[in-house]
């Protein structure tokens, strides 16, 4: 009879190995891909990415000709017919296609920056679920083990050789453990459904975990960590930034560059049975609207910019050291 607490723990380490052999197990890795395959977010993002990309192609475009035709007198005395062509001068496409080259690459750094978070966000609500699982298993071998020594006890005060009072005890035991468990496994549920939200889908019934995470860290040295944080999205979309708004600021300079407006054509006067070739040139004198205050105002922002990204820097780092104190 002594045994029989042994045996109760050896079938519980069973019937948990058939039970998890039967269960869903998702590792961390899986949860990190699920999250960059199925995430709506994601998918959202990509699908600008490839919008952008679009664009970019559109920039490259030149402007359409235009037909326009003149009929002079109600009989139709003079008839004219010209296409007209206009060249941008003054670098107006080049800078066009940069802008949306620019508008391309932050849509890619925003998806990254996003996956980088969800990522980070994925790996919090999977942290707690090696614990949560721990603790099932230990309130599993704590309530066989209570069961036992409560079964036993009452066999004793059958046999006369124990008070009443010692049961009832161990019932509480029992009870106490077995609510224990009910709020660990509701709490299990709780966050592995949390976890599965960040790809949109219901855990199944037997959703498990598989390991317990490596709590061992080595830390990087300052200069390395410190270097690797100008790769990071939100800094490279920062640098972006600055590289748009100088673009803007030359789009802005070239828009005061007239374009030239080429005009070819036929014109017949029909009352005195002449025609002749036409040909015209045409181009815009920038007298009035010189893009000044748009220069002006594109040159404070670069200033901003500056000021956001030093800022932004600092930020990290300081971030950066407290985590590190927080470890060490």
């Amino acid at each position: 009879m002594a045994n029989k607490p042994v045996y109760a723990l050896l079938i519980l380490s069973i019937l948990t190995c058939v039970f998890q052999a039967g269960s869903e197990i998702i590792t961390l890795q899986k949860v990190l891909d699920n999250v960059q395959e199925h995430n709506l977010e994601l998918h959202m993002l990509a699908g600008e990415i490839k919008a952008s990309g679009e664009l970019t192609r559109q920039a490259h475009a030149l402007p359409n000709p235009e037909l326009e035709g003149e009929v002079e007198g109600v009989t139709a005395e003079e008839i004219a017919v010209f296409v007209k062509q206009t060249f941008e001068l003054g670098g107006k496409r080049k800078n066009r296609i940069r802008l949306a080259g620019h508008a391309e690459k932050k849509a890619q750094f925003s998806h990254e920056e996003r996956v980088l978070a969800l990522k980070a966000e994925a790996i919090r609500r999977y942290l707690p679920l090696p614990a949560l699982k721990a603790k099932l298993l230990m309130l599993d071998s704590l309530l066989a083990n209570a069961q036992a020594i409560a079964d036993a006890i009452k066999r004793r005060v059958e046999a006369g050789a124990s008070r009443r009072i010692d049961l009832v005890r161990a019932r509480m035991t029992v009870k106490e453990l077995v609510l224990d468990k009910k709020q660990i496994k509701h709490q299990f549920r709780q966050k592995i459904a949390h976890l599965y939200a960040l790809w949109s889908a219901n855990p199944p019934e037997n959703a498990g975990v598989s390991e317990m995470l490596n709590t061992s860290l080595q830390l990087p040295e300052r200069e390395l960590y410190r270097a690797s944080v100008q790769s990071l999205p939100a800094m490279r979309m920062l640098r972006l930034a600055q590289t748009l708004k100088q673009t803007e600021l030359q789009q802005a300079r070239s828009e005061i560059r007239p374009d030239l407006v080429l005009s070819a054509g036929y014109k017949r006067n029909n009352a005195a049975g002449e025609h002749a070739p036409v040909i015209g040139v045409g181009m815009d004198v920038p007298l009035f609207n010189q893009n000044k205050g748009t220069q002006a105002a594109l040159r404070h922002e670069q200033a901003l910019l500056d000021l956001q990204l030093k800022q932004s820097l600092s930020g990290i780092h300081a971030h950066l050291e407290q985590v590190r104190l927080r470890i060490e």
